[in-house]
């Protein structure tokens, strides 16, 4: 999106004889509404006022005598503004018209292109394409990973066609999948923990991936322990720890964690990509 130059109109607000004011006024194109229409959907408006609409950033500004007697009592220019406002539904980004009086100081002016508005459906509807794409990147990744184990076959069109699409985003993928150490196990161990079930590895159950992580893969340990957490997973630990083997373990690791020794520091060359496929952690990484 380009930069835009916004600045708040509020010298403007105080009083609509300011000339300034009745400039701008003339410049939104406010168009005169009678009472009995208040209701109506915009949709019924004019091409004229429809073009009004796209080129304030799809916000439509109208003037009556509500309007009048407002501005009157406020001491200022009042204007009853409508917008189409983007909204999702079921993945694809949808409009709906959204209103209210407001004051004209409130209003931003893009004098750059030449537009005022209350809402800023660019950004917005930027923000919601935004989270779409990184929605379908995600499900096309645990398409890809969740089923397969470690080590095991898999399609090298899909997996470069990840490879590609995440370099676009600053973010590198290995070569191949199976390739040893991280971030496939880091992976698998964060899975693990939100599915409730041992993902990656050949196991039964959630215990025996806690195991593995806290024997063989001690730098992981802070990230899996913290997905334990988040993803409500600590009952679930406990009823599968019967023999008491996971509790014992973790008597002993927590004062090397408190402690910060080395063999638990995590590594962080993969933060980027963890950040983006699981950002309920990422809002609550432990650092």
């Amino acid at each position: 999106m380009a930069q835009r130059s916004t600045t708040r109109a509020e010298a403007m607000s105080r009083s609509s004889s300011c000339p300034q004011a009745q400039a701008c006024q003339r410049s939104l194109r406010v168009f005169l509404r009678s009472p009995q229409h208040a209701g109506q959907r915009c949709e019924g408006l004019s091409c004229r006022v429809g073009a009004c609409v796209y080129s304030n950033n799809r916000n439509l500004f109208l003037a009556s005598e509500a309007t009048l007697k407002a501005s009157r009592e406020a001491g200022g220019l009042m204007l009853e503004c409508r917008w189409a406002e983007p909204f999702l539904e079921e993945g694809k980004i949808e409009t709906r018209w959204g209103g209210r009086l407001a004051d004209f100081g409130n209003m931003e002016i893009d004098r750059e292109r030449q537009r005022v508005f209350l809402y800023d459906y660019d950004r917005e509807a930027e923000a919601l394409l935004t989270q779409t794409e990184e929605g379908s990147l995600r499900a096309e990744f645990e398409a890809f990973w969740l089923p397969r184990a470690s080590g095991g076959s898999y399609d090298k069109d899909s997996w470069e066609r990840l490879r590609e699409r995440f370099r676009r985003r600053g973010i590198l993928l290995p070569n191949d999948p199976n390739r040893g150490g991280a971030p496939g196990h880091l992976l698998n161990a964060l899975y693990s923990a939100r599915e409730g079930h041992p993902v990656g590895w050949r196991f039964r159950k959630l215990i025996e991936v806690a195991h593995r992580i806290a024997g063989g893969h001690p730098d992981l340990l802070r990230a899996f322990r913290h997905a334990l957490t988040v993803y409500g997973r600590a009952e679930h630990i406990r009823r599968e720890d019967r023999e008491g083997r996971w509790r014992r373990k973790a008597e002993k690791y927590k004062p090397l964690l408190a402690a910060n020794s080395p063999e638990y520091e995590p590594d962080r060359r993969f933060d980027s990509l963890i950040d983006f496929l699981f950002p309920e952690l990422a809002d609550r990484r432990i650092r």
